[in-house]
Parts: structure tokens; sequence; C-alpha cells
């Protein structure tokens, strides 16, 4: 009982700094189109000077193909699928040429807020489960003006796992308890249309594993769709 009350007032603090850090990320993203409008406009056809940049939100959903990686333990896992769902700043600058638009430059960077759902499957068809939110902070570079590549850490707050208890050779390991932080370094590239649609392909590989008593690293590809606004 005592850990479940933990656990709801645990849950209940992570909504509360999760809704604050969405509504920073908002007003964030108000100042930084704010500072663009300020900054930058191409007048009858003269080049542009200065520094430009562009802000855009992004609505994202997709397939989540995970593993893990378990260590010294004798334990045969194979892939899983889950989804993920959330939503993104996107922020690029630059220009591209003399004479292009405002953000079309070959540096980006885009903070994201997802809820992932993740399956493995382990030794006798036994699923290991698990629900994280994810904070994904991708450095993005443009080699072309609608293709992109990323790199950068993500740091996910586990929220709960299941079953409560899986036996792995002689040994019971308290699954259900998992929970806290994680930390993953993801890479990945991309297209992105003139309307604001756009495609992913991402590769995230855990750097901690999910417990002190299940030292298990997760290996996720993501495929995702979305639309930037």
């Amino acid at each position: 009982m005592l850990q479940f009350r933990l656990k709801i007032i645990i849950c209940n603090k992570l909504t509360c700094m999760l809704k604050k850090l969405l509504l920073l990320m908002m007003f964030a993203g108000a100042s930084f189109t704010a500072s663009a409008q300020y900054l930058t406009g191409i007048v009858e056809n003269e080049p542009v000077n200065g520094n430009s940049l562009t802000l855009r939100y992004a609505a994202k959903a997709g397939l989540n193909i995970t593993t893990v990686s378990t260590g010294a333990l004798p334990v045969n896992s194979s892939v899983g699928a889950g989804f993920q769902i959330g939503g993104a700043i996107n922020i690029r600058w630059g220009y591209s040429g003399e004479y292009s638009s405002p953000g079309s430059g070959l540096l980006g960077v885009q903070p994201e807020l997802l809820f992932s759902y993740q399956t493995i499957s382990v030794d006798g068809g036994d699923k290991l489960r698990l629900n994280r939110i994810s904070l994904p902070l991708m450095f993005r570079a443009y080699p072309l003006s609608s293709v992109y590549c990323e790199i950068g850490p993500e740091l996910s707050y586990l929220l709960s796992t299941s079953p409560d208890k899986m036996t792995i050779g002689s040994a019971v390991y308290s699954v259900g308890e998992c929970a806290g932080m994680t930390t993953d370094i993801a890479i990945g590239a991309g297209w992105e249309s003139g309307k604001g649609y756009f495609a992913g392909l991402r590769y995230g590989i855990g750097l901690t594993g999910l417990a002190k008593n299940l030292p298990w690293k997760t290996h996720n590809i993501s495929l995702t769709i979305g639309w930037m606004f």
C-alpha cells in the first residue's frame, strides 16, 4: 500500500513538472518567434543580413521496435512492438542562400516531449512492458533543405513496468518495481515537406539500466510521422 501511494505521489509530481515544462517550452517558443520576426526579412529582393531564426511546433506519433541488452544474464530476448506519441518544438536558423527564406540554414535543434510504450519479448514468451515519459533534445544538421540528420541525449522517466515478477533461470526479479530515470543517446534521420509533413527514423541506445536489480539496457528503433505548423 505504501509503495502504491508513493507511486501515485511521484506520478502527480511528474505530471505537474511536465505541465510546467510544456508551458516553459511554449513561452520560449513565443519569444523565439518574436525575435525571428524582428531580426529577419527580405526587402525588395535585397540580400538578407544578420541572423535568422524560425520556430515551429510539431505533433508526432509512430511505432517503437524495442529489444534489450541483458549483460551477463543468460536471457534470450527478441524485439517487441509498441508506440509513441507527443509533441516537439523545431528551431532552425540561418539562410541556405543569399536570397533564401529565414530558417533554411544548415543547423537546428528540436526538444521533444513524448509518451512511449515499449515491449520486449523474453524467454518463454513473456513480454516486458515499459511505460515512459521521454524528453529528447536532438541537435540537427540539414545537408539538404528537406533532409536532416540528428543526434542527442534522451532523458526518460520510467513510469511503470509489467509483469510484477519474472523468473530468469533460478532467480526471480521484481520487474514491477522498476521505475525512475533512464538515459539514452539517440541518432536519426528524416524528411520534411514544404507543407509541414515529416517522417523520421531514430535509434535510441540505452546508457543506464532499468533498475539496480535489473541492469538491462533498452535499444529502440522508432518510425514516426507528423505535422509541423
